[in-house]
């Protein structure tokens, strides 16, 4: 699996209505927005898109049109605070949003906006920003399912999630390499610390965790 990224830049002004620090004032941000994709590189000669895991146009087009260009130089409030009752009719580019504009709220707003343009080009769901590693296809079958999460979720949680030194909170002390953590799953070792495969062996055996299943049967006489 390939992962591409395309680097933007904004800068934007915000307020955290109810923040108990300088941030309930309004104040600006250079925004550095990093956009990542990862899949398969397309093997079809003759495609446009040959050998590539997306191209690079689609991704800088949506994020200019649909983030950069709406939001740079621009002002984002909290729609559900005083805030949207102040008259900042003057200013050209101000935005009520239906939640605290926090970094954290605002990304999961763009990776949302990201999202549903790349469905509307009809772009693969497994190349789609969040938890959209697995396809239908690989969920209903059971060796592409073993190989999409060792191609995909655990290179994701490797490599981005739990770069910042964070991996052995999830992952064997006994794992220092990536290939190492491939090598133990593919050999049904366990590849989790300790305390968390003590959590999902509670969970697995939890009744109430489990699918419903239909007891089919006849009474006895």
């Amino acid at each position: 699996m390939i992962r591409i990224t395309k680097a933007f830049k904004l800068e934007m002004a915000h307020a955290l209505h109810g923040y108990d620090g300088l941030c309930k004032n309004i104040h600006g941000h250079s925004y550095r927005l990093w956009v990542s994709v990862s899949g398969e590189i397309k093997n079809e000669k003759g495609h446009q898109k040959d050998g590539m895991v997306m191209d690079f146009d689609i991704i800088k087009q949506i994020i200019k049109s649909e983030i950069v260009e709406k939001y740079d130089h621009s002002l984002v409030l909290n729609a559900n605070s005083p805030h949207a009752e102040i008259d900042l009719s003057a200013f050209e580019k101000v935005f009520y949003l239906p939640y605290q504009p926090t970094s954290e709220n605002m990304v999961l707003d763009f990776a949302s906006i990201i999202n549903n343009t790349l469905k509307r080009k009809e772009i693969e769901e497994d190349r789609l920003i969040g938890p959209y590693f697995l396809t239908e296809k690989e969920r209903r079958n059971t060796d592409a399912c073993k190989q999409a999460i060792a191609g995909k979720l655990l290179i994701y949680l490797w490599d981005d999630v739990l770069r910042h030194g964070l991996r052995d909170q999830l992952f064997s002390s006994r794992i220092s390499t990536f290939s190492d953590l491939v090598n133990l799953y593919n050999s049904k070792k366990p590849i989790f610390a300790d305390k968390v495969e003590e959590l999902l062996e509670e969970e697995l055996e939890d009744p109430s965790t489990q699918p419903e299943t239909e007891m089919l049967g006849q009474a006895g006489s």
